[in-house]
């Protein structure tokens, strides 16, 4: 079972025990709802690599250099998967983070979403949209696509900092206001902690990988009394 828990004050020493004990530690009440809303409506990845697709090219990027400064691990997709997305996005950047440009239809944007969820290696997906009146309801893409991964969304211009979005077969979506591209490079003390409070989707996801972690470290202790 997850644990959660609001710090009134932090140091590395103090994240260093949070993350031994598999406990998530959120810097706001605000932080807070938004881990537990990725907590209780996604399953806890397998691993740490995240695909990221986006319809604005530099908020997937910025997304990526985030996931990367936080210990993830961006997918690059190769081989089948990679020549599917080149015919479905022959506009676009298909080697990781995928870009599918502002003219991408809602029809497309959920394929896209779908072969990359399917694809080896892929343990989460963050998807970001920027709406426009080109490009159709690329949110209600997300809402239908069937994606077997952790899923957490982005919508570049909703008022909400998170809420929850329904799925047609049952099921809910967290829906951010940003993906963490605002987090600093992790230099010196005051850029280390702001990277750590961050509680978009790239460091919800990097402090649930880091629980699953801790679990089977603990569950390896108990084996060896």
């Amino acid at each position: 079972m997850p644990v959660l828990t609001v710090r009134a004050g932090h140091s590395a020493t103090d994240q260093a025990l949070f993350e031994q004990a598999g406990v998530i530690a959120a810097g706001s009440s605000g932080e807070l709802a938004g881990t537990a809303a990725l907590l209780a409506t996604q399953p806890v990845p397998a691993g740490r690599t995240v695909a990221i697709v986006s319809n604005t090219g530099g908020a997937g990027e910025l997304t990526a250099d985030a996931c990367t400064k936080l210990g993830l691990a961006v997918h690059r997709p190769r081989g089948l998967t990679r020549r599917r997305l080149r015919t479905l996005l022959p506009g676009g950047t298909v080697t990781g983070p995928v870009d599918t440009t502002a003219a991408v239809s809602a029809g497309d944007f959920r394929r896209c979403l779908e072969l990359l969820a399917a694809d080896d290696g892929v343990d989460a997906m963050i998807a970001l949209v920027l709406p426009t009146g080109a490009t159709g309801d690329l949110i209600a893409a997300i809402q239908d696509a069937d994606v077997g991964v952790p899923l957490a969304a982005v919508e570049l211009d909703q008022a909400e900092s998170a809420r929850l979005m329904s799925r047609p077969a049952g099921g809910q979506i967290p829906v951010y206001d940003r993906a963490g591209h605002r987090v600093p490079a992790p230099r010196g003390r005051r850029r280390l902690a702001a990277a750590r409070r961050d509680r978009r989707p790239a460091a919800l996801l990097r402090d649930i990988a880091g629980r699953r972690r801790a679990d089977r470290y603990r569950g390896a202790d108990r084996g060896d009394r």
